[in-house]
Parts: C-alpha cells; structure tokens; sequence
C-alpha cells in the first residue's frame, strides 16, 4: 500500500526532471545561451563607424580630447 504514491512520485518527480532537461537542451540547441555581451559592443562599434564616415574624423567616446 505505501510503496504506491513513493511510486507515483518518484515518476512524477523524475518527469519533471527530465522535462526541465529537455527545456535546458532546446535552449542551449536554439542559441537562447549565446553570449549577449558582444552585442552592445558591436552596436557601440558601428555606431562610432558611422559617426566617422559623416564626420571624417573620429570622434572621442570618453570625452577626452586626443
């Protein structure tokens, strides 16, 4: 008698496991883990290509005059 509901949630349990793993590899295979770090840069980068191709000249991010 007590070994069915141990039973009935170790499935249970072990579903959901293996659910939240499934959820982990669809992410990590759908490129939802990629690095988001570089995309700011980049951005920051074309932004500052194109600040110098309507200037001619570069100009200084930090403030600083070079």
């Amino acid at each position: 008698m007590m070994a069915t509901p141990i039973l009935f949630g170790f499935f249970v349990s072990l579903g959901m496991a293996l659910g939240a793993f499934a959820f982990f590899l669809w992410a990590i295979m759908a490129g939802q883990m990629e690095d988001t770090e570089d995309l700011k840069y980049r951005i920051l980068q074309r932004e500052e290509e194109e600040d110098t191709n309507r200037t001619g000249r570069r100009i200084p991010t930090t403030g600083v005059p070079s």
